[in-house]
């Protein structure tokens, strides 16, 4: 019991009191964004919708994850870092404070509230971006026969001429919230194929996945047969 009652106080310590760099340091939230209004309530825990997402740039690849306080208004008004490689935190935080969130809405009241995100940055080796709305959170892994029940839309590739043979590509992607694939990556597969296949799967569309209600982004992995004859 002691031990739940500390986290908890530790959790909304942000709110007894705004904390200075050198203390927030100690529990891992950084000092309020500047300007942000700061929310009125204790916050709750959920997981509110992404309007506007500014993307960082920094040439290293690698992943922030952060712990949010999102105030009444949707702005995000102060960050904890969960885990990243330190070069990063710099350009994720500058990214992430300008992102924007549909107000969170109880009893017909917009209450703050606390979330998870994680954010890219630089493109992972061996990827390709589609055009989709990156996810707002971290993907959760699903297995590919799952995902493959929730496939509305297929687009099959068009492959280059004069190639030939027959075989399995495998694929991991991974699909946002709306259910739109936002990154691929060949894990197996003749390179000659690869960009066919890419512009094909971006094109694809899945129904939502939704863990206790909420829509959240997932990574699967795909596998695509193909059997092509030689000309004549």
């Amino acid at each position: 019991m002691l031990s739940v009652i500390l986290d908890i106080l530790l959790l909304f310590s942000p709110f007894f009191s705004i904390p200075s760099l050198q203390s927030s340091a100690k529990s891992g939230w950084l000092a309020p964004f500047p300007d942000v209004q700061r929310p009125q309530t204790i916050p709750y825990r959920s997981s509110p919708r992404l309007l506007h997402r500014v993307e960082p740039e920094h040439p290293t690849a690698g992943t922030v994850h952060f712990e949010l306080i999102i105030n009444e208004k949707g702005e995000v008004w102060q960050a904890r870092i969960l885990s990243s490689p330190s070069p990063l935190v710099a350009a994720a935080l500058d990214a992430v404070r300008q992102w924007r969130y549909a107000p969170t809405i109880i009893d017909g009241l917009p209450v703050p509230v606390i979330t998870t995100a994680s954010v890219s940055l630089g493109l992972r080796e061996g990827s390709s971006q589609c055009g989709a709305a990156p996810p707002s959170m971290e993907p959760l892994r699903v297995g590919g026969n799952v995902q493959e029940m929730k496939l509305l839309r297929k687009v099959d590739p068009v492959y280059p001429l004069g190639v030939s043979g027959s075989g399995v590509i495998i694929l991991q992607v991974t699909v946002n919230e709306q259910g739109d694939v936002f990154e691929v990556r060949m894990l197996r597969g003749p390179a000659v194929l690869e960009k066919a296949v890419v512009a094909a799967v971006c094109q694809w569309k899945y129904s939502p996945t939704y863990l206790n209600g909420v829509a959240v982004p997932v990574i699967a992995t795909v596998t695509i047969e193909f059997k092509l004859l030689r000309p004549r």
